[in-house]
This record gives C-alpha cells, structure tokens and sequence, in this order.
C-alpha cells in the first residue's frame, strides 16, 4: 500500500473514511453562505479527493455525513431551538466562523445541503443525515461502522 494511505499508515479491510459535511453551502461560490477562502476550500477539496481516491482504489468503505435542518408542514425544525432563533434573528456571528447563522438555507432538499459535487458520493455510498454537528449524536453512524467491522476509522 502506497501514497497518502501508507502515510496515514491505513491497514487492510478495517479501516473507513468519514467525510463530514462537505456540503455546497460551505464549498460551491454559487450556494455558499458560509463560505471558506477559495484557496482554503480549493485546498480541502483536493485534500478530500486525494483520500477518496485512496480509499475507493482499495475499496475500503466511505461514509458521507450531512448536516441540515428538516421541513415540517410548521417550518424548519431548527427554529424551536432558542439560541439558535436567537443567533440568526439577532444577526449574531457564529464564533470562530465569521458569518451569520442562517439556517433557514441549510434546510432538507436545499441546494446549501446537498454534498458538494467534486467530493460526492459514488452509487452504494453511504449518505448519514446529522441533526446536530455531532456525527454520533441522533444518528446511525456508529452501528454502520460497527456493521462495516471498521477499527481504523479517517475523517
């Protein structure tokens, strides 16, 4: 085993790559409205390609996971939560990010949370729908690894 895989010293069928929510609305200059530096996003793009490519030629399992928040016949979910209303109607910066909360865009089906294209998942990938920003939390990751036999997992 060589390249990046070797370096990262992945061993045999045990091991998984997670990739977390590399969603339009932080990638795509088009849908973004929490954008990343175009150099920063070019170079986490490529560094996401680079593993996928590693991990899909020894066909060792990907898992997607996507963080967005659900319709309901009344409204985004996400706005009974009061900090969370109140960051985003306050117009309040999210700490450490720069940018505004919105997440009235980050909702099921919008073109904001849909997997960034240059980094999709290929048919029989695995997509995990994340409530929260926890990729274990409300979800069904850690039975999927399980189920994979993973022990080595990359995120």
């Amino acid at each position: 085993m060589g390249g990046i895989l070797a370096e990262l010293k992945v061993e045999g069928a045990k091991s998984a790559l997670v990739v977390i929510d590399m969603v339009r609305g932080y990638f795509d200059p088009q849908h973004t409205y929490a954008p990343l530096e175009r150099a920063d996003a070019a170079r986490v793009t490529q560094g996401v390609q680079s593993l996928l490519q590693a991990f899909r030629a020894r066909n060792l399992p990907v898992v997607y996971t996507q963080n967005y928040g659900r319709r309901t016949a009344w409204g985004p979910v996400d706005k009974k939560n009061p900090f969370l209303r109140w960051q985003e109607e306050n117009k309040k910066k999210v700490a450490g990010a720069g940018f505004t909360r919105r997440t009235s865009l980050n909702t099921e089906g919008s073109p904001y949370a849909e997997i960034y294209d240059a980094v999709g998942p290929r048919e029989g990938e695995i997509i995990v729908h994340k409530p929260r920003y926890d990729a274990f939390y409300s979800t069904h990751l850690e039975v999927i690894l399980k189920g994979l036999g993973t022990e080595n997992l990359f995120l």
